[in-house]
Parts: structure tokens; C-alpha cells; sequence
């Protein structure tokens, strides 16, 4: 994560040189902005999972959002399968 941070901040040190080429756009700031975005909100929720197992007393709860049919008889978790 502190590499994407480091790429962003890099890139907008590109975006403020005029003779940076090729010179990221605004676009592409904010783009790059979103995709940080997304990946701290998997990491936020990633930790609120773990905080309900401890609450569970770190028993897997099965929601039938996280179940997926497959053929090896076992429960598949997104991010995991």
C-alpha cells in the first residue's frame, strides 16, 4: 500500500513538471486517486471481517452473500477462492 502511495505522490510530481514526459494528466491523478480509494476500503473492510471473528470467537461466519457453489464441496470467500 506504501508503494501505491509513493507512485502517487510521484505522479504528481510528473503532473506539476512541464518538461516531465510523458506528463500525467489531472485525469489521470484523479483515476489513480480512485483506485487508492478502492483498495483502502478492501483493506477498512478487510479488518472489520477480522473484527467480527474476534467477536465470533474466531469462528468463520457464513453469510449466503460469501457462499459459491463449487464443485470441491467447500466454502469459497471472495478474495480467497
Amino acid at each position: 500500500m506504501s508503494q501505491k502511495f509513493q507512485q502517487f505522490y510521484w505522479l504528481c510530481q510528473q503532473n506539476m513538471d512541464p518538461s516531465a514526459m510523458p506528463r500525467p494528466t489531472s485525469q489521470d491523478l484523479a483515476g489513480y486517486w480512485d483506485m487508492l480509494q478502492l483498495s483502502i476500503e478492501d483493506v477498512s473492510m478487510k479488518f472489520d471481517e477480522l473484527h467480527q471473528l474476534k467477536l465470533n470467537d474466531w469462528k468463520i461466519i457464513e453469510s449466503p452473500e460469501r457462499k459459491c457453489p463449487n464443485t470441491s464441496g467447500s466454502l469459497w470467500i471472495w478474495g480467497r477462492g
